[in-house]
């Protein structure tokens, strides 16, 4: 028997919601496409939403007395609290756990709570064997290092790709399909996006429809929200799209039909909109922080006239939806490595 078919993963993540395959719980969808590229590896690897620690206890002890007990549990992001995670991680000495952080240093300003429990993760993992104070991007993973001198696990985000897109036909005229899509808050820079969007219709003398999502609270939601109604109110060739919130499925395919997508984030790890666009063969302008995307899809991210000039040229480029898909399956690649040496 193979090591790996002695492994069972859990990626869980909290569960908001009784749908758990709607497109806002960006945690369930990374959860399931890493355990399913994990899975086509020859990992038992399954995505699980779950309530709270005591949830996630039952299930392990359940599953122990099966021929399929769990052996490594990944926690995607901080909101388990620290007392309840070393209780867990202490009944169930057994199993391996990690803790892994989706948000960058910058982006953790938002929530200070779960910087408080990034730490009690370091420090419980300093008091036990069969814990792991984890991240998904090398950078953060570097500076808690550099500030904290202790060990700190890579988990990045995987995401399955079961063949490339049918080629598209390069935008030649008539109205654009601009997305903006994502979690409105304000990080996510949506004003730089939707600017750059009204730019870039103005340059190419054509009419365009801005598709932001909406229907969600996310904190600065209504600010970010009111920026995008102040920009577009009243602009004779811009029209504001804003489709609710719907299953992971639909959003995709919503995602093919754009010409062209805006992710100029301040700060992000992954960036699972990026992603979703080069399954469906449309490009992304993004900004350095979303560090595996081929070089020329980025712009300064607090320049609209450089977020619209570099969507012009993708708009144009037959070549840049498969240099994107090939971005990606490298990234890919690369970090599947860190995630077989979790599991070995």
């Amino acid at each position: 028997m193979l090591l790996r078919d002695r492994v069972r993963l859990l990626i869980v993540y909290k569960n908001f919601s009784k749908d758990c395959d709607i497109s806002h719980i960006g945690m369930g969808v990374t959860a399931a496409y890493t355990a399913r590229t994990l899975h086509a590896h020859g990992y038992d690897a399954e995505a699980k939403p779950i309530h709270g620690a005591d949830d996630l206890s039952a299930f392990i002890q359940a599953a122990s007395t099966t021929h399929r007990p769990v052996t490594h549990v990944v926690i995607c992001a901080q909101w388990i609290d620290a007392k309840s995670m070393a209780k867990m991680v202490r009944t169930f000495s057994d199993v391996r756990f990690a803790l892994n952080c989706h948000s960058n240093v910058a982006f953790l300003q938002a929530e200070p709570q779960a910087i408080t429990l990034l730490r009690h993760a370091i420090e419980l993992e300093m008091s036990v064997s069969n814990f792991r104070a984890s991240c998904n991007n090398v950078r953060l993973q570097q500076a808690l290092e550099r500030m904290y001198r202790r060990p700190i696990t890579h988990l990045p985000n995987l995401y399955y790709l079961d063949k490339a897109p049918l080629p598209r036909p390069v935008w030649n005229g008539g109205p654009l399909r601009i997305g903006c899509f994502g979690s409105l808050r304000i990080y996510k820079n949506f004003s730089v996006a939707i600017a750059g969007a009204i730019e870039l219709a103005n340059d190419l003398g054509t009419t365009a429809e801005i598709w932001i999502n909406s229907g969600r609270n996310d904190g600065a939601g209504n600010v970010v929200y009111k920026t995008a109604v102040a920009w577009t109110q009243g602009v004779p060739n811009i029209a504001l799209k804003q489709p609710p919130w719907a299953s992971w499925p639909e959003f995709k395919t919503m995602i093919g039909t754009m010409n062209i997508l805006m992710q100029p984030s301040f700060t992000e790890t992954f960036n699972n909109v990026t992603a979703d666009g080069i399954a469906e063969g449309v490009c992304s302008v993004v900004g350095d922080s979303i560090e595996w995307c081929p070089s020329y899809w980025k712009a300064n991210v607090d320049d609209a006239g450089a977020v619209a000039g570099t969507a012009r040229r993708l708009l144009t480029d037959p070549h840049a939806p498969q240099e994107g898909y090939k971005a990606l399956e490298r990234y890919i690649k690369h970090g599947l490595p860190y995630w077989q040496s979790f599991l070995t």
